[in-house]
């Protein structure tokens, strides 16, 4: 399994759906995004549901994804990515939330029970990874699809 959804939008100054093509080589899916542009700033908006990716564990549950890695060629200047686990009733208590990538890289938790993981300036072929660690009965409370 693995993408349920993906939308790419232009986010700023206007809410722009975009042009993208996806291709999967070996188990890695890599959307390229489409949006003419020179010597420009642009903010994105790159949404997206997985289903599915949750291992399983004996003791415990992990999500682990890699949001960028070697093969994105362009230096962004600033992630925000919101991570929303299934389970209705998050505990902030109970999860363990690793960011992998740039050291100034920000990881936390919300008041709503999302992970926040943010970066400023990830550089070209730089990676940015979450992996997230929670009670095994989260995934029992989530219907597979």
């Amino acid at each position: 399994d693995g993408f349920k959804y993906f939308k790419a939008s232009e986010y700023f100054p206007e809410d722009k759906e975009l042009e993208y093509t996806q291709s999967l080589a070996a188990d890695m899916v890599t959307y390229k995004i489409y949006d003419k542009s020179s010597n420009e700033r642009k903010l994105f908006l790159l949404e997206y549901q997985l289903k599915n990716v949750a291992t399983l564990y004996n003791d415990t549950a992990e999500f682990y994804w890699k949001f960028f890695d070697e093969s994105n060629t362009s230096p962004i200047g600033h992630i925000k990515i919101e991570i929303e686990l299934p389970a209705a009733e998050v505990s902030a208590e109970e999860l363990k939330i690793f960011g992998h990538g740039p050291l100034d890289g920000k990881v936390s938790i919300r008041e709503d029970g999302k992970i926040v993981y943010e970066v400023d300036g990830l550089s070209s072929r730089e990676m940015v990874e979450a992996r997230i660690l929670f009670p095994i009965r989260y995934l029992l409370l989530v219907p597979r699809k």
